[in-house]
């Protein structure tokens, strides 16, 4: 028997193959079936929603604070009808001194749309293709849907009702006014005009009713317009004062003797009476009173002449010891009538209650010689000519008439150049002029006359014009040689 280094073989018995478990088929197949059968329980389930649902609003829709699901379309309109009570309930009171106006928002124009607010709310998860409608379903059903109510505002309504309302406030200003009959003055103040701004209320209530504000009191827009001339007390009084009394112009004669009066009734005064209109720079009016003065013009230049007073010049003896003038008679400022200063005081004194006595105006006229003036100012260095003649045995009515006639011609200044007329300085030779009865010479003849004498004085200035070589412009011989010339 041989011997072999490997060992001999063991054997083991083979185990059993594993038993087949049937759970790894059925298990798939049940899940597929469950989910078949979930899926159409679902389906099932979508089908009746929609069948349910085919005309009624989805759950979870509101409007207006309303749950709308599962009404349909009307039973939504009528829901909605009962719940808004804003319009009927709601009212807005306006307020102004013209007075109280009131309306409910339905009056004012606003409504609600039921009928479109429930469409909206029906359109929810409706008629937009079945996915799009399950998706706003689920939405719905999930986070809830609010539908903003459509509420109407017909502003045409509340203008309407505005405009009724401006009906009862709108007046035009009035203007003041002044009318004057007799010495009757009648004086209207004027009014504030108003009108209601229709365009700012209405916006104020716009706002209240889109806000759907819960009523109250608005305010109304009033424009107030000042009338133009909104007063006439000031020109009535004035108007007043101007026919309380008659005016008295008065005057002197420039020595104080009274003048006139003269007066301006207050008939006159009414007639003349101006009512003007001033406008000021803002554009505002007013009246005013004025005496339309200039138809006292005429008269007063009329007037005038009778008034004037010369002016008189200082009269001067000439001192040849001394060449200094010695002043033998003052001069006298004359004066003339200022006719517009005269008028302005009339005008002022028609409106002036304490004072109606007017004072006429006057200009003064300086003397060309005043009692200041010198000889060298006048250039008068010595005696240049004399005349000389004597009236010895003449009668008391001449010497009389001869010195009253030297009076007019003691210290006169005749200015060179300037014409020296005899006639003019004697002046009128008359009884009221001082001048008394004599003889005169009349013709060939002597006869009884007021001025004799007179005569001699021009003969005597005559020789001293004639012998200082004076040119003579016009000369009257005397009636016939007199010896005693």
């Amino acid at each position: 028997m041989s011997s072999s280094a490997y060992p001999p073989p063991v054997y083991r018995p083979r185990e059993p193959a594993p038993a087949f478990n049937p759970w790894w088929i059925r298990l798939p197949i049940l899940v597929v079936t469950g989910a078949m059968l979930f899926g159409l329980i679902v389906a099932v389930a979508l089908g009746a929603f929609q069948v349910l649902y085919s005309g009624r609003i989805v759950p979870n829709v509101r409007a207006y604070g309303i749950d709308l699901g599962g009404m349909t379309p009307l039973q939504a309109v009528e829901a909605l009808d009962a719940a808004f009570t804003y319009d009927d309930s709601t009212v807005f009171t306006f307020r102004d001194s013209a007075g109280v106006w009131q309306a409910s928002a339905r009056e004012l124009g606003v409504s609600l749309d039921a009928q479109a607010t429930a469409a909206r709310a029906f359109a929810v998860g409706h008629g937009q293709g079945f996915v799009s409608n399950l998706a706003d379903q689920a939405l719905a059903w999930l986070n809830g849907v609010d539908i903003a109510p459509e509420i109407r505002y017909a502003q045409a309504a509340a203008l309407r009702f505005l405009q009724g309302i401006a009906a009862g406030i709108d007046r035009a200003p009035t203007e003041a006014t002044l009318v004057i009959r007799g010495t009757d003055v009648q004086a209207a103040p004027g009014a504030i005009g108003r009108s209601l701004d229709l365009t700012t209320t209405l916006a104020a209530l716009d706002s209240a009713i889109l806000s759907l504000r819960p009523g109250g009191e608005l305010p109304l827009m009033v424009r107030e317009t000042l009338p133009v001339t909104p007063d006439t007390r000031a020109a009535a009084d004035k108007a007043r004062v101007a026919l309380s009394a008659p005016i008295v112009l008065t005057a002197d004669d420039g020595s104080g003797a009274p003048l006139g009066p003269w007066t301006i009734p207050v008939s006159q005064i009414e007639a003349l009476l101006r009512i003007d209109t001033l406008t000021a720079a803002d554009g505002t009016q007013s009246l005013d009173v004025q005496l339309d003065t200039a138809v006292y013009r005429p008269s007063l230049e009329a007037l005038a002449p009778g008034l004037v007073r010369p002016a008189e010049n200082a009269r001067f003896h000439f001192d040849q010891g001394t060449g200094q003038l010695v002043n033998v008679l003052a001069a006298v400022q004359g004066r003339r009538l200022n006719v517009d200063a005269t008028l302005v005081r009339i005008a002022q004194a028609a409106f002036d209650p304490a004072n109606r006595t007017v004072a006429m105006v006057f200009d003064m006229l300086d003397p060309q010689y005043p009692d200041s003036i010198t000889a060298a100012q006048l250039g008068i260095t010595e005696l240049v000519s004399e005349g000389v003649s004597y009236y010895a045995g003449s009668s008391e009515a001449r010497r009389s008439n001869i010195s009253t006639a030297i009076s007019r011609f003691d210290g006169l200044i005749i200015a060179p150049g300037e014409e020296f007329s005899f006639n003019r300085f004697v002046g009128d030779i008359s009884p009221e002029e001082g001048f008394v009865e004599g003889f005169v010479i009349m013709g060939d003849r002597t006869v009884r006359g007021v001025g004799g004498g007179g005569c001699q004085v021009s003969t005597t200035a005559f020789r001293a014009a004639f012998y200082a070589g004076c040119p003579i412009t016009e000369r009257w011989a005397h009636g016939y040689r007199v010896g005693y010339y």
